[in-house]
């Protein structure tokens, strides 16, 4: 992950940082010393819909920082199939070298993880296919 326009970003930010169950009651979460806010809006009627996900992160501190990330989904027609869909993310303010660091080092745990993983998979014994 070179910046913040990356493919591998949102990747890493749909992974690590944004929750898996977001619920409207509770749109505040805190990962790793950053406060996480997400602020969802919304439109629809019989022929189109739109939804925008604002998502801001603030890492508090030393060298701080604040970044949007933005989520934006547009439906057509009935089906609601998504007709088209975008993002982008902003570093808002504070030191871009600390902020790329953090989402470095969830991107580090990640492969950790994973290679972990892959790790205990390798070590469990193979079970014998039945006889015939």
């Amino acid at each position: 992950m070179k910046n913040f326009a990356s493919a591998s970003f949102f990747r890493l930010f749909d992974h690590h940082v944004r929750p898996p169950a977001l619920s409207v009651d509770d749109p505040q979460w805190t990962i790793d010393g950053v406060d996480w806010t997400r602020s969802r809006h919304s439109f629809r009627n019989c022929d189109y819909g739109q939804t925008t996900e604002v998502f801001v992160g603030i890492q508090r501190g030393r060298k701080p920082w604040r970044i949007m990330v933005v989520r934006e989904t547009w439906w057509v027609g009935s089906k609601q199939d998504a007709a088209r869909s975008g993002h982008w993310a902003q570093l808002v303010s504070g030191d871009r070298a600390s902020a790329l660091a953090w989402f470095k080092a969830r991107e580090d745990f990640g492969r950790l993880s994973l290679a972990a993983a892959h790790a205990e998979i390798a070590q469990r014994p193979v079970p014998l296919a039945p006889r015939s």
